[in-house]
């Protein structure tokens, strides 16, 4: 009698291809969520197989009901990345309330990313820079402008007729950097 012994192609132990970034997007309304989803979906396209990203969006008027901003803290202990969408004004307070609740509970949060549909955001932007500062993450910002079509270029991930992209468009290789240098093994991460 023989016995064989299958041989599996695939080893549990490989790691990850390449990483996850999970993104939780906290926005005012519905042009600055259009302009979240759109840096988005910019990310995740010039990023290509570099890295899988998710997202998670929720509206500032959401999170006044207690049940649902229970929820995005949920989403929130698992991002990797906070974008926040706003006209610039004054933060709403219970907005204040979930973001530094949000990234008190979050142990894997690298960067804070302020997306400003006013380039006069000064309020917002220096809450915002307080907050990311006192959590000892990164911080990006970035007035709304028209999204343009970046290109991959050697010295920079996005670029524009020679031109650096956005602060707020760069952070994912210094991420990506940082995901590779620390891998990620699975249960209780």
């Amino acid at each position: 009698m023989q016995h064989t012994v299958p041989i599996s192609r695939f080893s549990p132990l490989e790691p990850e291809t390449y990483p996850a970034l999970n993104v939780i997007i906290a926005y005012e309304d519905f042009d600055t969520g259009k302009q979240a989803k759109r840096t988005f979906d910019l990310l995740s396209q010039n990023l290509g197989s570099a890295c899988h990203l998710t997202n998670q969006m929720w509206k500032f008027d959401v999170l006044t009901i207690p049940k649902l901003r229970d929820l995005a803290l949920k989403d929130a202990a698992q991002a990797d990345i906070v974008m926040v969408s706003c006209h610039g004004n004054e933060m709403p307070e219970h907005v204040k309330i979930w973001l530094e609740t949000a990234l008190q509970q979050s142990p894997n949060v690298l960067a804070l990313i302020a997306l400003f549909h006013d380039s006069s955001a000064v309020a917002a932007h220096r809450y915002l820079s307080f907050v990311a500062r006192r959590a000892r993450i990164e911080f990006f910002a970035q007035p709304r402008q028209a999204i343009p079509k970046f290109q991959k270029s050697e010295g920079s991930i996005f670029q524009l007729d020679g031109e650096r992209a956005p602060a707020a468009l760069t952070i994912p290789a210094g991420i990506l950097r940082r995901e590779a240098s620390s891998p990620r093994w699975g249960i209780n991460e």
